[in-house]
């Protein structure tokens, strides 16, 4: 069988991935690119007796890569050599998307380019003669709507026949560089050859990127160095007298010069009435001062929607896991079991367990809302409107994307500041992270906003997460000044037309989150269930969750560290937050088995415990402490133990300082 395998690269931003989900179809294995974490996506197309793998790369702007994701883009090119790439470009935005394209038709890539979003061209006004484009190119040019499946059926024709026929055609690509330059690739063209050069990369296309100082190719011709300096050093002197750009700027310069020509000859652009609606929505979003105003009002509105629709859900689990608990204990009496066992089940797993699933609704009318917020390209203009904000707090605008993921789960969100390029933006980036709300901390918030702010829950939980906000820009600051001093890094982004939410890909995320929290439920929250429990019931003869139980003992033992927070002596409290280590759902759980709240709901306990000043006191030690093991674990594997040591000690100190405060100072108001 006659093995192939194809690049599917692009932009962020162009639908690449989904355009390869079509082409996939069934056929796709999911692992990691070789020595990373990062996602490689893999897809299979057989035809005959060819075998065509299809790698799905991810999103990049240019082979000079900026950030740890691109470098794999960059990589996969340089060591795997594919047959064929695939490039796919923004039909809407040809200028920034066909850049990519033309670096790698340059390299001598036998390549594909498809215009994806081609069903926007006629809303947005434009014309694009599609064999104007192939002309100037030298390649196949193909129109695709990929998340309608349209021109799949052809990219994957043309692929077959790229592959098979030898006399294939594709022209060479000879960009017109300024002078200076364009004698410099000559000088380094003769000086690879004249060494033995048999590479399947354009000759020409070498040349340009060892002048682009690409780290592959300065790598592999480094004994030539010397030599190619020389040549370098001339140009850059030759090019001081014509422009004040250097000879990396200069080519950076003549590709969008020749990008803009071909444009020029290939699209028309007339406009449309709602073109100049979209710009007048997209200045307001991006605004300093309404974009900030409209993105708030947008996220209370959702906080407050959140318990609108998942209060009756929760309320229908609750009343399911009490009817649970009593019949189990009728099946106790009326069978003889043993008292213990009957315990364990009630007082340990129903309470435990059931306290935290009950608020699985919450959590997945939140991911709707932030899914069709995302979909919808709001969430990516609020991200343009952050950055203005957030340069000022010394957090780079990407900051914004993993900061976004960070309200789903911190250890992705941390994962994914590798979009940063600079070292120092990724560190103060991973460093505030944790003080972004998570919906493990969502759990708690919503117990007790409804325990104790019922008129006002929303509210409460608006102030949370906005006081992560805050805090994690205040800590920039800090950073930025202290110990990742620096200049930020300048910030990109393309903005994506508003979509209508995709229905499938709502619930397809709200189930994989779900899942995850289910997945915590059944493992990690049942297990320390089952630990309190045990420790609550030993040794054996002493009242069930009593302070003379091995679990009260250590509540005891800790009880003084919280003596200026207001809960310092309820021991089952500071219980709850050394448990909190593993899963901060566990709060819920742990307070559900001390309690024994199987039948009447912690929501009816935490009153009689709690003390308004004492909630908001321990709300915001919740918020801010980073009380997660997996968060500091995975901060160790990306920038080292000294890191993860800062981040975890610093927001504990911090969040019992703000937490006695908040309490020291409600005491003497209320």
């Amino acid at each position: 069988m006659k093995e192939f395998k194809v690049g599917v690269l692009g932009a962020p931003n162009v639908g690449k991935t989904t355009l390869f989900n079509h082409l996939s179809g069934a056929n796709e294995k999911v692992g990691n690119w070789p020595g990373t974490t990062v996602e490689r996506k893999e897809a299979y197309i057989y035809h005959g007796d060819m075998k065509v793998t299809l790698v799905d790369v991810p999103g990049c702007y240019s082979l000079i890569p900026s950030s740890y994701d691109e470098k794999v883009a960059s990589d996969f090119l340089y060591r795997e050599k594919p047959d064929l790439v695939v490039v796919v470009a923004n039909a809407t935005n040809l200028y920034n998307t066909l850049y990519l394209a033309v670096e790698i038709i340059e390299l001598g890539f036998k390549t594909i380019v498809v215009l994806n979003m081609f069903d926007k061209v006629k809303d947005k006004g434009i014309e694009i003669d599609i064999k104007k484009i192939e002309e100037k190119l030298g390649v196949r040019v193909i129109p695709a709507v990929g998340n309608k499946g349209i021109g799949v059926k052809e990219i994957r024709n043309e692929i077959i026949k790229a592959l098979l026929d030898r006399n294939y055609k594709q022209k060479e690509l000879n960009i017109p560089y300024v002078n200076p330059v364009s004698d410099a690739i000559s000088e380094i063209e003769k000086i690879i050859v004249s060494k033995g050069y048999s590479d399947v990369f354009s000759l020409r296309g070498v040349a340009v990127k060892i002048l682009e100082k690409d780290r592959h190719f300065i790598s592999c011709y480094s004994p030539y160095l010397d030599v190619i300096g020389k040549v370098i050093d001339v140009a850059e002197k030759r090019l001081l007298n014509l422009s004040s750009d250097d000879v990396e700027v200069s080519i950076v310069r003549a590709r969008y010069s020749f990008i803009n020509q071909v444009l020029h000859e290939s699209v028309k652009k007339v406009g449309t009435p709602r073109e100049r609606i979209q710009k007048f929505v997209d200045d307001l979003l991006i605004s300093r001062v309404w974009g900030l105003l409209i993105f708030l009002g947008v996220m209370f509105g959702v906080f407050n929607l959140i318990f609108i629709i998942g209060e009756p859900l929760a309320n229908l689990i609750e009343s399911l896991f009490s009817s649970l608990s009593a019949y189990i204990s009728y099946l106790g009496e009326t069978n003889g079991w043993n008292s213990l066992f009957v315990s364990f089940l009630t007082d340990g797993v129903i309470s435990g367990v059931g306290s935290v699933l009950v608020f699985l609704p919450y959590i997945m009318v939140m991911f709707l809302f932030i899914g069709i917020l995302e979909q919808s390209g709001f969430l990516a203009r609020s991200a343009i409107m952050m950055d203005k904000i957030m340069s000022s707090f010394g957090l780079h605008g990407k900051s914004f994307v993993p900061m976004l993921l960070g309200f789903g789960c911190n250890v992705p969100a941390i994962i994914a500041t590798r979009v940063l390029s600079s070292e120092k933006d990724r560190i103060i980036t991973i460093l505030v992270l944790p003080l972004i709300t998570c919906p493990a901390r969502l759990t708690v918030f919503v117990v007790f906003g409804a325990a104790l702010f019922k008129n006002y829950q929303g509210l409460i939980i608006f102030i949370m997460y906005l006081l992560g906000i805050v805090l994690a820009g205040l800590a920039g600051i800090v950073f930025r000044k202290t110990i990742a001093k620096g200049e930020i890094s300048v910030f990109v982004m393309e903005l994506p037309d508003y979509h209508l939410p995709s229905l499938r890909l709502l619930l397809s995320e709200i189930w994989y989150r779900s899942f995850i929290f289910l997945k915590n439920a059944g493992t990690v929250i049942f297990s320390v269930v089952v630990f309190v429990w045990l420790m609550s019931s030993l040794p054996f003869g002493v009242e069930y969750a009593s302070q003379d139980s091995l679990i009260g003992i250590i509540g005891r033992a800790m009880t003084p560290i919280f003596y200026f927070n207001g809960f310092g002596e309820h021991w089952q409290i500071s219980v709850s937050l050394l448990t909190a280590i593993l899963a901060r759902e566990t709060v819920i759980s742990t307070l559900g088995t001390l309690y024994g709240v199987s039948e009447e709901g912690i929501t009816n306990v935490i009153p009689h415990v709690f003390t308004p000043q004492m909630g908001l006191s321990f709300l915001i030690f919740m918020q801010v402490a980073m009380l997660c093991i997996a968060t500091a674990t995975v901060i160790k594997r990306e920038i080292g133990l000294k890191w993860a040591i800062v981040g975890f000690f610093y927001t504990i100190i911090l969040g019992w300082i703000l937490s006695a405060l908040v309490f020291q100072i409600g005491s003497l108001l209320f």
